[in-house]
């Protein structure tokens, strides 16, 4: 019988993970809890959200269902301590990888319209660690955390982290973004205020590389030419300026795109970009999908165990983010393979109670109608308002809240 839990882990029971544990010599002294094991192991803890050792241990203890899916008929609190102690973060990494190649064979490349092609949104999102236990990641006074800076793609066709860097929370974001941007010219590149590089800037422009952000208030240009702006839209101006003539380190050698727009309250905010097809009406709907990847981070942090890690040292906490992304990709490919369209917190609820169910039973309970309609009237949010508002509180340095799983936007 397949499980749901089998089925799900399927995608690591594939040849290039099996090759990238004989070729590191990963299982070269291990008996019976070998690599893959704990990798499905703690990767159905991220499912269960189970936060220690001892409760992953009874987990497995009990269930013979899990025994047979990990391939290990049982596990002491201690063995797996030491297990996540020296599982290196970069066979997770790779495997991460592998994930995500599959995910992309299934969800494709596809352009997110018609005219905006695919886009890819680069952020970083910072997990705070306590201070006493994390030493090696200071990042103030009283806090130690660390960083993920992502590559995300948003397309039609689905969602999905595509590249991972971890870092200290002390890296500046700015660092990695080389890192994270790619040479492909269908690629829009979307980032944030946090990115603004000038000298940068200037070498993607150089090697035809797109990209859209959102420009520093006090930004120093001069404007070499005015486009015109369609009436009776939220474009205040559209012009070809050029970046930092005064005042600055560095002025740019290529001429930019600026588009100033209005927010849904009036306020004005500078958009800047070297894609000079797209209307100014689309480009400013680009910099708006920026919210995709804020989504997704509040997303992970609040429906995975990233919170709080089961080791202390530099190599556990990254593999508990590595997990949580492997986690986040195998939910998505299940969704696609079953053909389900809806949310995905639908099918990552759905899958926690029928993980031991047969497969056919999942798929049945995921496609299950509510019996009867809720009386209730659904509430209403607004896209626009909640990004403005998470936006402003983000620059003013009031953004902690966002690490908070009690805390929701929309309510």
């Amino acid at each position: 019988m397949k499980f749901a839990l089998t089925q799900y882990l399927n995608p690591l029971n594939h040849k290039c993970v099996s090759d990238h544990v004989q070729k590191w010599g990963l299982d070269k002294y291990v008996k019976k809890f070998d690599t893959v094991c704990a990798a499905k192991l703690f990767i159905f803890a991220q499912v269960k959200q189970i936060q220690h050792y001892t409760d992953i241990s009874q987990y497995l203890n009990d269930k013979k269902e899990l025994q047979q899916t990990i391939g290990l008929a049982s596990i002491s609190t201690s063995q797996l301590s030491r297990k996540w102690r020296s599982l290196d973060s970069k066979f997770l990494a790779r495997t991460f990888q592998h994930v995500v190649r599959q995910t992309i064979a299934r969800l494709g490349h596809e352009k997110a319209t018609n005219r905006l092609q695919r886009l890819t949104l680069i952020d970083s999102s910072t997990i705070s660690l306590c201070l006493t236990r994390y030493r090696w990641a200071e990042m103030s006074k009283h806090k130690s955390g660390v960083k993920f800076h992502l590559r995300f793609i948003h397309t039609e066709a689905g969602a999905y982290p595509e590249h991972v860097t971890l870092t200290h929370a002390k890296v500046n974001d700015r660092t990695q973004m080389d890192e994270l941007v790619t040479d492909d010219p269908e690629v829009l590149h979307v980032f944030d205020r946090g990115y603004v590089n000038y000298k940068r800037f200037d070498q993607y422009c150089g090697a035809s590389i797109r990209f859209v952000t959102r420009l520093l208030g006090n930004a120093d240009f001069d404007v070499v030419e005015s486009r015109e702006v369609a009436p009776g839209t939220s474009i205040v101006r559209d012009a070809i300026i050029f970046l930092g003539p005064r005042n600055t380190r560095y002025v740019m050698k290529h001429p930019v795109r600026l588009v100033e727009c209005l927010d849904k309250d009036g306020e004005p905010f500078m958009v800047c970009t070297n894609d000079l097809q797209l209307s100014a009406e689309e480009i400013a709907e680009v910099y708006r999908r920026r919210w995709q990847i804020e989504l997704f981070f509040k997303w992970i942090k609040q429906h995975f165990h990233v919170k709080k890690c089961y080791g202390t040292s530099l190599n556990a906490v990254y593999n508990q983010i590595y997990t949580a992304l492997i986690a986040f990709c195998l939910t998505l490919l299940i969704q696609t393979e079953a053909g389900h369209t809806g949310q995905l917190l639908r099918v990552m609820k759905v899958l926690r109670l029928h993980l031991y169910d047969p497969f056919a039973s999942f798929l049945q309970a995921l496609f299950r109608k509510a019996s009867r309609p809720s009386k209730g009237r659904g509430k209403t949010w607004d896209a626009e308002r909640i990004f403005k508002e998470t936006l402003h509180q983000y620059e003013a340095g009031e953004a902690e809240h966002l690490d908070d799983l009690t805390y929701d936007p929309i309510h």
